[in-house]
């Protein structure tokens, strides 16, 4: 970090941490998505609620046994839920026993290509990420650009990206699997309501490579030629 002619990271809350760390000014430098890959659907979410956990719940940093404990508040609500988990079920062996409840509404989606997520976000009724120390949470953005709300941990990179409450909700506790339930809650009656997922994709315009980010990446690097 001292001997490079820059800093950049992918969010201000990462930018502030290379600060404290290293002692050393850093940039924002966000990274970027190509929105036209995620087509919006533009149509509330209907039915039986679609959770679809927007991480890799192998890496306990992501949260999927928070995302687990706060499961039976929502099936309270909505008996029909789903929570939807990419990855295999050995993945999450870490957030030890699961309620029985939440285990028959959880659907393991096994290890899927790229390719097959803006389609899987598209069908969801919201995209969450309940993880500590993200640098920014690109995975919320794509659902965004998908017309689908979020919800995520009120730290790190994540609270630059929902800063609406009319695209998602933040939750303060990470701990406390009844705020995160409550911010999922408010969060399907969200994505119910007319013009929320247009709200969404224009939200995730921030992120856009072509029309965002790109050029800000272009301007950095010709700065230091």
């Amino acid at each position: 970090a001292r001997a490079a002619q820059t800093c950049a990271a992918f969010s201000d809350a990462s930018a502030r941490q290379v600060w404290e760390l290293l002692g050393r000014p850093c940039r924002t430098l966000p990274l970027g998505v190509v929105t036209g890959d995620f087509p919006v659907d533009t149509s509330p979410r209907s039915g039986p609620p679609r959770l679809l956990f927007a991480g890799f719940p192998g890496d306990p940093r992501k949260g999927v046994d928070r995302a687990l404990r706060a499961m039976p508040a929502v099936l309270e609500v909505h008996p029909q839920a789903r929570l939807w988990l990419p990855g295999r079920p050995e993945d999450r062996a870490h957030a030890g026993p699961v309620d029985a409840r939440v285990l028959a509404a959880t659907d393991d989606l096994g290890v899927l290509p790229m390719t097959d997520m803006p389609a899987l976000y598209r069908q969801a009724t919201l995209a969450f990420l309940p993880s500590v120390h993200e640098a920014l949470g690109i995975s919320l953005v794509e659902s965004l650009a998908s017309g689908t709300p979020v919800v995520a941990t009120r730290d790190g990179g994540m609270t630059s990206i929902v800063t609406d409450d009319r695209v998602g909700r933040l939750y303060d506790d990470p701990g406390d699997p009844g705020s995160l339930a409550a911010a999922l809650l408010a969060t399907i009656e969200l994505a119910h309501q007319p013009g929320t997922a247009q709200r969404c994709a224009a939200h995730a315009v921030a992120w856009d490579w072509d029309r965002s980010v790109g050029p800000q990446h272009e301007a950095l690097y010709g700065s230091l030629s």
